[in-house]
């Protein structure tokens, strides 16, 4: 008690949390009596903590996706990112999606198969199970990326790969503005694992990639102590 008494000023971001979210300030202002509270979202603090101050473009990937134009101070562009069956593009999700697409239509070339099959022993009615069944099918599915990663020098899982990120450029970015003119930012564990696919993709495309790391707190720690 005698601790949060003396913390002046809280920042909060969360997926899906907004400065007007009354209800979640109250309950921290309980604990923090003496606090200004400063709720916002995780888009947010994924620019601040990459981009700062300086305009861009900044992307989340990690079980899901999501991507914005940063102007410096606010999210000016948020195309949505239309959650996990309709969306999600370069996300953990729509990676494993795509190998189990590949794996249970007997697609993987004959060694990836092979060893697809002995690690998981997945039919489609186990994969129902955990897919329409199940209580969080985007993160059993993003699962499987770590079979991606394990093998991404292969070639399939290379092409696999770079076509998922070439998708999430495309859907998420090129109807925006001033591609050529910003850099791309980047926070998540997909995002920060996946590093050299992104790089190659966007340099493909004639982008600029600039900061990735794998989770925002480092930076929104300097940013907050540059910006109060």
């Amino acid at each position: 008690e005698e601790y949060t008494e003396s913390v002046k000023k809280v920042h909060f971001y969360g997926a899906s949390i907004y400065p007007h979210d009354h209800a979640f300030g109250d309950a921290l202002k309980s604990i923090f009596v003496y606090a200004d509270i400063l709720l916002n979202n995780d888009l947010l603090a994924a620019c601040r903590a990459v981009s700062a101050t300086e305009p861009g473009f900044v992307g989340i990937l990690g079980t899901g996706s999501a991507g914005c134009f940063y102007d410096g101070s606010t999210v000016a562009i948020h195309p949505p990112s239309l959650g996990y069956i309709l969306g999600d593009e370069g996300s953990g999700m729509s990676l494993g999606r795509r190998l189990i697409s590949l794996a249970l239509r007997k697609k993987l070339d004959e060694d990836l198969q092979r060893e697809f099959d002995e690690t998981f022993q997945l039919t489609k009615f186990k994969l129902y199970d955990h897919v329409y069944k199940g209580s969080h099918p985007n993160t059993y599915l993003a699962s499987y990326t770590r079979f991606i990663g394990e093998h991404r020098t292969h070639p399939q899982m290379r092409e696999l790969i770079e076509t998922e990120f070439t998708t999430y450029f495309t859907e998420y970015f090129f109807h925006l503005d001033g591609l050529k003119e910003y850099p791309f930012h980047f926070v998540g564990g997909v995002a920060y694992h996946f590093n050299e696919a992104i790089r190659k993709v966007g340099s493909n495309l004639g982008l600029t990639v600039g900061r990735i790391v794998q989770g925002p707190i480092a930076g929104l720690a300097l940013y907050h102590k540059a910006n109060g």
